[in-house]
């Protein structure tokens, strides 16, 4: 499974049923993650490399990956230079500035992403998608995801490099990550560990939280 799939799971309110902010300016946040998910997705599949404590990022195999949601980011980086700052390239993956592309879900690439995303959990039988809601119909597989992280983020448990990466995406994306993740009793003491984890991956957080923000005035 792709770290963006793990991490749109995650984000499903279980009550509302569905993903807060999807569809609206706000999704900036959400779109942000996933967008650094995806990269996170084509490192480990060995076609992209970061450089500079992942300030950068460059294609070292052009090869397709099989995977229409990674081929298609791979193609839009191929299209830069050699090494291509992480943040113009979430903001690329994010839409370009201006009321015709509001953020990850309002230009025409980003809601290809998502749409893939749902399509391939739908496919899988993990969700299903009525009306505006995307209901767990194998809630075992979100509860096994957070399992993993509550064990390296509450109990000390040593993460593989994958899952560091993956924290780093969640720690970047702030409260509306954590707050799907951790009571208010614990969030505090996993916000501080996972910090802790991912302070290597610096310029990744930083560059994550900056794509963020609104892109128009």
């Amino acid at each position: 499974m792709l770290l963006a799939e793990k991490l749109f799971l995650l984000l499903i309110d279980d009550e509302k049923q569905k993903i807060p902010w999807i569809y609206v300016s706000g999704g900036n946040n959400v779109g942000a993650g996933l967008a650094g998910a995806h990269l996170i997705d084509l490192f480990f599949e060995k076609k992209i490399e970061f450089l500079q404590n992942t300030k950068k990022l460059r294609v070292i195999d052009e090869s397709p990956t099989g995977d229409d949601i990674l081929d298609f980011i791979l193609d839009l980086i191929k299209k830069y230079e050699k090494e291509k700052r992480l943040f113009n390239i979430l903001r690329t993956l994010l839409g370009k500035k201006g009321r015709e592309g509001r953020g990850f879900y309002y230009s025409k690439k980003p809601k290809f992403i998502i749409n893939s995303i749902m399509d391939r959990l739908i496919k899988k039988g993990i969700i299903s998608w009525e009306g505006n809601q995307q209901k767990m119909l194998k809630p075992e597989i979100k509860k096994e995801i957070l399992e993993e992280i509550h064990s390296i983020a509450l109990e000390n448990k040593d993460p593989d490099e994958k899952m560091v990466y993956f924290l780093t995406i969640i720690y970047a994306m702030r409260d509306i990550a954590l707050r799907r993740m951790f009571t208010r009793q614990v969030r505090d003491k996993a916000k501080a560990r996972i910090k802790l984890l991912t302070k290597s991956n610096k310029s990744m957080k930083l560059a994550i939280y900056k794509a963020r923000e609104p892109m128009y005035r």
